[in-house]
């Protein structure tokens, strides 16, 4: 079995040009998971009808458990995403204008999400409320120092700080992965 990140299901002669067995079934699956479709595919040797239908239903269970966890929305979480994400990779290159000029909606976003209701799905995992309360703070620092002219290196530091505890967040949620 293999993962495979591409745009286009092959065609069968393609999955098929470098089998040379003649008793196989390739059989492709496209799933996805981490914000990317991924085409899995297998090999399944010609073996009894029971042992291939135990084949197809776990790779059924299995995806429709990655694709159960992939839609789990939490709109305050995404908003605050596209932030820290529009504003943190810049900053990795060197470009600080987009934090610099959106530092309020950064603290913003980190508001909303601090007041959001929590899904259902993650009620029981703990650390999420601390973990808001400690990025709104941090967000709330970051967009003081801004405005009063901070340099790169504190800018740098911050946002790097807000994203590690955006991470902690998305680890905590175990459902979803970043």
């Amino acid at each position: 079995m293999y993962f495979k990140d591409v745009q286009k299901i092959p065609t069968y002669e393609e999955l098929h040009k470098d089998s040379g067995e003649q008793n196989e079934i390739l059989c492709v699956f496209k799933v996805y998971f981490l914000n990317k479709y991924l085409y899995v595919s297998f090999q399944i040797f010609i073996m009894n009808k029971v042992k291939i239908m135990f084949v197809l239903a776990a790779i059924l269970f299995t995806t429709n458990i990655i694709s159960a966890q992939a839609k789990i929305d939490w709109k305050e979480k995404n908003r605050f995403h596209r932030s820290i994400g529009e504003t943190f990779h810049p900053m990795e290159d060197g470009d600080f204008k987009p934090i610099r000029a959106r530092s309020e909606e950064l603290l913003k976003n980190a508001i909303a999400w601090q007041k959001s209701d929590i899904p259902t799905e993650y009620k029981d995992v703990k650390n999420i409320k601390e973990t808001l309360i400690l990025i709104v703070s941090q967000c709330k620092a970051l967009d003081a120092k801004i405005k009063a002219n901070a340099s790169d290196e504190e800018i740098k530091k911050d946002l790097s700080d807000i994203h590690d505890s955006f991470h902690k967040i998305v680890g905590l949620c175990t459902l979803e992965k970043h």
